[in-house]
């Protein structure tokens, strides 16, 4: 159940006929009350672009191995690939992304994040999983 209730309402908030119906504007409010926002911050629309390192929702995809601490990283930290590539030093998206697939993170890519975060490979393993390392 989603604040209070609400989860249903918020279901046909995306049909236009519903969602000023009574029942859902006082769901709507409440939402409103609960996020500690104005009804109007609810439908402001934002572009990707304003997004910030580590607001990127991250969802589990099939290519996700939890024993890839490249991936765990990426998930935890809210980082897109661009994001992740510009941390290891600007490398490219595609690397990013293939390095996150596999089953094993590589040294080297753990080594490049490593820099980035002012640690050491195995403080970094330790954090985010990941006892299998490629060569």
């Amino acid at each position: 159940m989603l604040l209070g209730g609400c989860s249903d309402s918020l279901k046909t908030w995306s049909k236009p006929d519903t969602l000023l119906n009574a029942s859902n504007t006082r769901n709507l409010i409440h939402v409103a009350e609960r996020l500690q926002v104005t009804v109007d911050q609810l439908f402001e629309v934002h572009s990707t672009a304003e997004l910030e390192d580590g607001d990127h929702p991250q969802r589990l995809s099939k290519h996700n191995d939890p024993n890839n601490c490249l991936c765990n990283y990426r998930t935890r930290k809210g980082l897109s690939y661009c994001q992740l590539a510009d941390r290891m030093g600007g490398i490219s998206n595609q690397r990013v992304q293939h390095m996150c697939k596999t089953s094993r993170a590589s040294k080297a890519g753990i080594e490049r994040i490593c820099r980035y975060e002012k640690m050491t490979p195995e403080e970094f393993v330790a954090l985010y999983g990941g006892e299998r390392l490629a060569d």
